[in-house]
């Protein structure tokens, strides 16, 4: 069994010898596959949270005239996140659906219209967005080597195999297969 195994490997070695890929092959992988390679989007978020749509209409013209989320947050709001001015931090994925719609199309520094959500009625702010948009090709480049080159060893494995399998003849012992 070893000296199959080491000829096997000797075999699959000089199958391989000099099938490489190009960072021109990882290239054009990169570019017909950039969705592969998006970084996830994270949003930092401020909320303020208050029982009733009237004193979330209030808070939010004062956020339109000029009045300090953070500020606002810790005196008037009823989430958790008071304490912190709002902070909820980096999400990658929004606590709820109405949230979602409300902060994601927002501009960083922009503060969102009322909407209803679990606990009230709420008011975001977007602090920051990072994430998004494909990873540099730079980044990428010496992975997508890697694994293209293996790719084509493997493939170069895999003909040789089936061109060894079309001359071989198979024959199945049924007896012995009892």
């Amino acid at each position: 069994d070893f000296r199959k195994t080491l000829l096997v490997q000797e075999v699959a070695t000089e199958l391989t010898k000099g099938i490489e890929a190009a960072e021109g092959d990882a290239r054009e992988y990169y570019d017909k596959n950039q969705k592969e390679f998006i970084v996830k989007p994270e949003w930092k978020i401020r909320e303020i949270v208050v029982p009733t749509e009237g004193e979330a209409k209030d808070i939010l013209v004062l956020l339109l005239q000029g009045a300090d989320f953070a500020e606002t947050a810790v005196a008037r709001s009823k989430a958790p996140t008071a304490a912190k001015g709002g902070d909820k931090g980096f999400v990658g994925k929004f606590p709820f659906e109405q949230m979602q719609a409300a902060a994601a199309p927002l501009e960083v520094g922009k503060v969102s219209s009322v909407f209803k959500g679990p606990d009230g009625y709420y008011v975001v702010k977007l602090d920051d967005k990072k994430g998004g948009e494909p990873k540099p090709f730079a980044s990428v480049k010496n992975e997508l080597i890697k694994g293209l080159t293996l790719r084509k060893q493997q493939e170069a494995v895999l003909e040789h195999l089936n061109k060894l399998a079309g001359k071989t003849s198979i024959q199945v012992n049924e007896d012995l297969l009892k």
